[in-house]
């Protein structure tokens, strides 16, 4: 003869099984939003230092403030 958890047992251990699967599920689809925004950093941080190169070449060593777009020299190189 084979046994059964009680049916309310049963649908609590369900219960308890399905948010652990959804709980794990959210974090995996976290994990890969995670992973697209890191490569999506990654490339404007690599355009950035393109960019930077370029600002070089037009305004020579310099110091820009971000803020007022003011160019800084360095007058004691």
């Amino acid at each position: 003869m084979v046994k059964h958890i009680q049916k309310k047992n049963y649908k609590i251990l369900q219960d308890f099984v399905q948010k652990i699967n959804n709980g794990t599920t959210q974090v995996g689809n976290l994990e890969a939003q995670k992973h697209q925004v890191l490569h999506a950093l990654t490339m404007v941080q690599a355009d950035l230092k393109d960019f930077q190169v370029g600002l070089k070449e037009k305004y020579g060593e310099a110091n820009i403030d971000i803020r007022t777009g003011k160019i800084e020299y360095n007058l004691e190189k």
